[in-house]
């Protein structure tokens, strides 16, 4: 069984703990070998937001891994970014 706890919420009411294992584990062989983002928490999360469809979340997670090896967001530092957060040249905050 899970080293993590599994919660119970409103995705998941009809889906025992063994249920729930069951769909981590379909997920990780359907993504095959995958370095990180793989915790059993993780695919917990990608299921949940796919209402347990394992071929909903195996896309999703692939796709989020995909884009993390692009734009490697665990790279990013501050030095990096400051300059542009200081003059919002990002565009995010811009006043209407």
């Amino acid at each position: 069984m899970s080293s993590i706890q599994l919660t119970r919420g409103a995705s998941d009411k009809f889906l025992s703990p063994a249920e729930q294992q069951a769909k981590i584990d379909d997920v990780r062989k359907l993504i095959g070998p995958a370095p990180f983002l793989c915790s059993e928490a993780s695919i917990l999360r990608f299921l949940k937001a796919r209402n347990w469809n394992t071929k909903k979340a195996s896309k999703m997670l692939k796709e989020t891994l995909k884009w993390s090896l692009q734009y490697k967001p665990e790279a990013i530092r501050w030095e990096d970014i400051a300059q542009e957060a200081a003059t919002d040249e990002g565009g995010r905050h811009q006043k209407v």
